[in-house]
């Protein structure tokens, strides 16, 4: 009898940690920090971008896998050295919304936010966001960026772009 009790408690505790884990996966930031899937901080969307456009409008479609914070940027081919700030002569307006309402509106004019992650990975921010909300994991969402005012030198100074979202660090 102590053997059946002892495999149902066993039972009991797997399915209660398989359980935790599901739900912290959706709702805890240190938790995905400390247990750190693989694709955690990988690409939601990535395309080509041309902030030297006036008009140029992209709709990208993402869905949220995790919780926290997440960024729209833009990377940049040929990138500037650390501390030094790009060429900000561009508005750009970005709406992410779930096809009903919009959940998060910017409109940027300056490239202040700058990170340098090696040749391939470097350019700005144009607006960081954060997923609170449950619901909004795994429900397919549109971010919608269009280039108000486009800078004509742009790409001769920096080369190619590329918008990104991905999610970002919770510190």
């Amino acid at each position: 009898m102590s053997q059946i009790r002892n495999g149902v408690l066993l039972i009991i505790v797997i399915v209660f940690l398989v359980v935790a884990h599901f739900h912290l996966r959706k709702t805890s930031t240190t938790y995905n920090y400390i247990f750190s899937p693989s694709d955690l901080y990988h690409h939601l969307s990535n395309t080509n971008f041309d902030l030297s456009e006036t008009g140029l409008s992209k709709t990208l479609e993402i869905t949220h896998k995790y919780p926290g914070n997440h960024r729209v940027s833009i990377i940049v081919e040929k990138p500037v050295e650390p501390g030094i700030l790009y060429d900000s002569k561009f508005i750009v307006k970005i709406s992410i919304s779930n096809g009903e309402n919009i959940l998060f509106e910017r409109t940027v004019s300056d490239s202040s936010a700058w990170f340098y992650g090696g040749k391939d990975n470097s350019g700005f921010t144009l607006m960081d966001y954060k997923i609170q909300n449950e619901l909004l994991l795994g429900a397919p969402l549109s971010a919608q960026i269009t280039v108000i005012e486009g800078n004509s030198k742009f790409a001769s100074q920096y080369g190619n772009q590329r918008i990104v979202i991905n999610k970002i660090p919770d510190e």
